[in-house]
Formats: structure tokens, sequence, C-alpha cells
């Protein structure tokens, strides 16, 4: 299900945003995680299930992801942008009976649209949870998704300096391996930098 069509709207602040869809029915709308897109979901076996279970599975991908716009301008990158955008993609679509779902960075992002007003019927947050942190301690620390996982460990956020220290050396190792550096690098500090402000120490 990689080769679905990519369908495009403004976000309210006029950058380009893309999704995809499939299957027909309940709209769900899905969303990635952190450096993932709606065509890495689509290509797993969760959305043809939804699909075949008769969903309309919607397929973001945020702004800074996949085919949606990643400016360089930290200007468009204000607090809760995402969520506005998800907001924005359940107006242009028309959605009043939706339920709503996401995995790691997308479930926080579930979250925080529900916090900004959002009413799907139903509500999923996923995630790796705890014990796929502890499973990649295991790895070995010079992998690229070692440092990852440290740098956002809650024991890294807990002791902040480790932490931006672990995902300067993820960028380093990481370097030319995801296509929008900047984005990345600017996308992490501020969830860091916002997991400190509110005071996990």
């Amino acid at each position: 299900m990689t080769d679905l069509p990519v369908h495009l709207f403004s976000g309210l602040d006029g950058v380009e945003l893309a999704w995809r869809e499939v299957g027909s029915g309940r709209p769900f709308v899905l969303l990635h995680g952190l450096m993932g897109s709606g065509a890495l979901l689509a290509s797993q076996s969760l959305v043809p299930a939804l699909a075949g279970r008769g969903f309309r599975v919607i397929l973001p991908d945020l702004r800074g992801h996949g085919s949606s716009g990643g400016p360089h301008d930290a200007a468009c990158y204000p607090p809760d942008i995402l969520a506005d955008d998800v907001l924005a993609l359940i107006g242009h679509l028309g959605l009043d009976d939706y339920d709503l779902g996401g995995y790691s960075m997308g479930g926080k992002l579930v979250l925080r649209v529900l916090a900004r007003g959002a009413r799907p019927a139903r509500a999923v947050v996923g995630g790796q949870g705890l014990d796929a942190l502890d499973r990649a301690k295991a790895m070995a620390p010079e992998t690229p998704g070692q440092l990852y996982f440290r740098a956002i460990s809650l024991d890294g956020l807990r002791q902040h300096k480790p932490a931006l220290e672990a995902y300067r050396q993820f960028l380093a190792v990481a370097d030319g391996k995801f296509p929008d550096q900047e984005f990345l690098s600017r996308q992490r500090m501020r969830i860091i930098e916002e997991e400190i402000r509110r005071g996990i120490k």
C-alpha cells in the first residue's frame, strides 16, 4: 500500500500539507511517529487490517515529514503547530464522526489535539513503551538507534545535559541518513526543551 495517491491542502499558515487514505467507511485519522510518514504507516500491516474492517484510514504526513512541507524558518514551528495541522485536516475533510489514533510522537499528538478541542468518537494512543527503551539500551551504544533512544529516554530528559549530548551524538552518527537534518535537529531540540520547561528533571 505504498503507492497511495498523495492529496494536498494548505495549513492555517499556508504550509502545504499532505495526506493519503485507503479504504472506505468510518474515518480513522492515524498519526505517525517522529521521522515517519503516512506512506510508512500504509506499508505496515495495521493499515490494511483497518481498511479491511470497514475504516477509511486517513494518513497525514505531519509537517516536516514525508510529502508535507518542511520549511526551515523557525517561525513555521510555533508551539502546537502539529496539533493545528491535524485540526486543519479534520476541518478540511469535514469530519464530524471519526476516530483518531497515533503512534509514538503521533500518540502524544493525539493528546494535544484532544486538549485543543477535537472530539473523535474514539481515540487511540500507542507507543513502544518503556520496555522498548530498555531493549534499546542493550544495543551497541555506537548505533544511531541507541543514541536516539538515549536522547529521548525519560532518564535522559530527567538529566537534560546527558540528553542533549546524546542527541548531538545521534545527529553526528545520523548525518546524511535523514533527508532534512535541519528539521530533525530543530524538532528534537524543541521537544527536549519543552519537556525540560514542563519540569522533568
